[in-house]
């Protein structure tokens, strides 16, 4: 859901656009499902995917793969970034004085993303209030087993929220995840 959430958010950023990709590995069962979800929805839309930079959850990875972004890519115009490492690349375009060149669309709320909301670097995040799913995670397990739930739990899914500047504050006072700032 995230990633063809991600793609349509790009499309109407930056329609026609070529969309490079700061992933943490595509090993990973939920960034692989987020960059197949991502790649289907560009199917449908104007958008093509670019250079795809798998950073491994390392935070200086991603930083200097900014670099090769600008020098071997200058045809991108958008980014998603779909790792935990968007304030990294966020540092490095705003050092290079590149923001605003990118739309970028990013991925959670924490301290790191809502600044660069603020700062107009990141358009916008996906929200996936990773605090609430563990709340429900616990206490699904814990109905289980008190034997209040008889069968297995159905798949429960959480469907992201697209935070921008103008929602950023409304959200973070709403869910526990802004009481950590």
């Amino acid at each position: 859901c995230e990633g063809r959430m991600a793609a349509e958010m790009l499309n109407l950023l930056v329609p026609g656009g070529k969309i490079a990709i700061f992933a943490s590995s595509q090993k990973i069962p939920i960034c692989d499902e987020n960059l197949k979800g991502f790649r289907k929805a560009c199917a449908s839309l104007s958008i093509t995917e670019g250079p795809v930079f798998e950073n491994q959850d390392n935070p200086i990875l991603a930083y200097h793969a900014v670099d090769r972004l600008i020098t071997e890519y200058p045809e991108v115009d958008g980014i998603y970034i779909c790792s935990a490492n968007s304030d990294s690349v966020c540092k490095r375009i705003e050092e290079l004085g590149v923001k605003g060149k990118y739309k970028i669309v990013a991925t959670d709320l924490f301290e790191g993303v809502s600044k660069n909301i603020e700062k107009g670097i990141i358009n916008a995040s996906l929200f996936q209030n990773l605090e609430k799913q563990g709340e429900v995670v616990v206490k699904t397990f814990y109905k289980k087993l008190c034997g209040e739930l008889s069968q297995d739990a159905q798949e429960i899914l959480f469907i992201p929220e697209i935070v921008m500047n103008s929602n950023k504050d409304y959200i973070l006072e709403r869910s526990k995840y802004g009481n950590d700032f």
